[in-house]
């Protein structure tokens, strides 16, 4: 069907192509062009059904019924012709209902006489709006859930991985403070019991010194191979604290010297930062910092000189550590932060010492933090490394 009042019937044969107009009891048939639009078939229905031209406010109210029958069948439609005083100058269809609660729409300047416009009322339904924009509707909410979802899980995530990142500092914490440094001192007292009250005669007493010595050292590398093996196989997360930055140093150094109470080490910190506190991971920091002097230690001379200075340039926090070392070739300074890179002298019969992780570590540590760490060094003039930190205060 495509048009019914109470005069006349409208309706459409797709198979024929035909319109069949019922007018008044009388029946009418009309062959039509297959090419024809269904506009232009409902506008020769409508004037086919009535007899005569369609006004054009007529022709208005058929496009308005085209485009939204197929949603709903319900809409009605009041077409209004005003003066420039809006007082009605045509209506269609003029014995329609009143208009008092259909909703009115902008009132349009026709421009063809002076003042007159054009407005439409219509009792439009929520439910048109719903079946058209339903899809709409829906997607929007999918999108809408699915961002609160994502929202969801970035937040857990990124708790989940402050807690790890917490987790990781407390076990490594665990293993360098609980397991190294009372190992250093278990270590350190056995010597000086060996050396001023055991005497050289007593057999059994330095062989059960020795043991225990044989024992800590086992000790010492099991846990140094459980740190690098956390190192190695956990992404590292900082957590950003406010610490006395002084202070840690002053206590790193007391540590590192009764950890190797038997050499003879110069290690001296010149501290020129006009405050002792910063922002930054105190554990992760530190322990970098702590891999910088092992290493100075442990490929360094015998008695090993080593500085650190720690100050300020510009806005930037610096800090340095010296050593007296053999220093590392200009073309292997570029590899020395890789992942289980060692740089070991052939000529010089050196054995590795280590794992290839203690710089990677460091590396990781200060970008992590949005630094940068250089090396500066000559073979046999030791090495330079520089920290430089961007954001290390609050403010």
């Amino acid at each position: 069907m495509l048009y019914s009042d109470s005069n006349s019937l409208v309706s459409f044969n797709p198979d024929t192509h035909t319109i069949t107009v019922i007018r008044n009891n009388i029946r009418y048939d009309f062959e039509i062009d297959s090419t024809i639009t269904q506009q232009e078939l409902f506008l020769r229905g409508m004037y086919e059904s009535r007899g005569y031209e369609l006004s054009p406010i007529a022709k208005l109210d058929s496009i308005l019924h085209i485009n939204v029958i197929p949603f709903s069948s319900d809409t009605e439609f009041v077409s209004l012709k005003l003066d420039s005083l809006n007082n009605e100058l045509d209506k269609f269809p003029k014995t329609h209902r009143k208009t008092t609660n259909m909703i009115p729409s902008k009132n349009y300047i026709l421009g063809f006489v002076d003042g007159e416009s054009l407005q439409v009322y219509y009792n439009f339904p929520l439910s048109i709006f719903m079946k058209k924009a339903w899809n709409n509707i829906l997607t929007i909410c999918i999108i809408t859930l699915l961002f609160i979802f994502l929202m969801f899980c970035i937040v857990y995530l990124f708790k989940f991985m402050r807690n790890l990142s917490q987790y990781q500092e407390d076990t490594m914490n665990k293993i360098v403070h609980n397991w190294k440094t009372p190992l250093s001192s278990i270590k350190t007292m056995v010597e000086l019991l060996q050396k001023k009250s055991i005497s050289p005669t007593d057999e059994k007493g330095i062989e059960k010194t020795k043991f225990i010595l044989e024992e800590v050292a086992h000790i010492q590398t099991g846990s140094q191979q459980i740190m690098r093996a956390l190192i190695d196989a956990i992404h590292i997360q900082i957590d950003r604290n406010e610490f006395d930055l002084k202070k840690e140093l002053i206590t790193l150094i007391k540590e590192e010297k009764t950890a190797h109470s038997n050499q003879t080490i110069s290690l001296d910190l010149q501290y020129l930062l006009p405050t002792t506190t910063i922002y930054a991971s105190q554990f992760h920091l530190i322990c970098a910092i702590r891999n910088l002097i092992d290493n100075a230690i442990k490929y360094g001379k015998d008695a090993p000189q080593i500085t650190i200075i720690c100050y300020q340039d510009k806005n930037n926090l610096m800090i340095e550590v010296k050593d007296d070392g053999p220093g590392i070739p200009k073309e292997k300074q570029k590899l020395i932060f890789n992942k289980y890179y060692q740089v070991v002298d052939k000529n010089s019969g050196q054995t590795r010492k280590g794992f290839g992780l203690g710089l990677n570590y460091v590396y990781n540590v200060i970008k992590l933090h949005n630094g940068r760490i250089t090396i500066n060094s000559t073979p046999g003039n030791g090495c330079t490394f520089t920290i430089k930190l961007k954001k290390w205060r609050t403010k």
